[in-house]
């Protein structure tokens, strides 16, 4: 399999004919190469971004993990009202074209959520999903990936 950057050059080269990613590359690849979408994975797995900490950070660093799912919660509820600034400032940071962060962020709007169990089992499915095309070599039990503790960090309250 290739990578992001792979597939983009194998793409731009003729070498491969279509590509599955995410963004910011399928902005990327409309706006700059001049590709086009051909189908999107909406009902077909779960749009999730997760944060993830080590087991020993959530037992002996639990406030400090707290604080910055905290953060990071404000920080993308703001980037959800100020598009044009977030890409323009992380543009800065990445030195990727603006105008594909803004369309990448226009597009993938996503929010923080609290990781109930709808959000369990939605995501067990997928994994479930995963296993039956040959994507996954086993079942997982993603319960026991889960820590529901930090839930209320998430959902931008104390």
């Amino acid at each position: 399999p290739l990578g992001p950057v792979d597939a983009k050059i194998a793409l731009v080269a003729g070498s491969i004919d279509a590509w599955a990613v995410w963004e910011p590359y399928v902005s990327f690849a409309t706006l700059k190469d001049k590709a086009r979408v051909i189908a999107d994975g909406e009902g077909l797995t779960p749009t999730i971004t997760f944060i993830v900490a080590s087991d020993n950070a959530i037992a002996n660093k639990r406030a400090a993990v707290q604080d910055l799912v905290q953060r990071l919660n404000k920080a993308r509820l703001w980037s959800l009202d100020h598009i044009s600034e977030y890409a323009r400032s992380t543009s800065e940071l990445t030195k990727l074209p603006e105008d594909v962060l803004l369309s990448a962020y226009t597009a993938q709007r996503t929010s923080p959520i609290v990781i109930d169990e709808n959000v369990v089992k939605e995501i067990q499915q997928a994994s479930d999903r995963s296993t039956r095309y040959g994507i996954l070599p086993r079942t997982l039990d993603v319960s026991k990936a889960v820590d529901r503790s930090f839930t209320a960090a998430a959902a931008g309250s104390n």
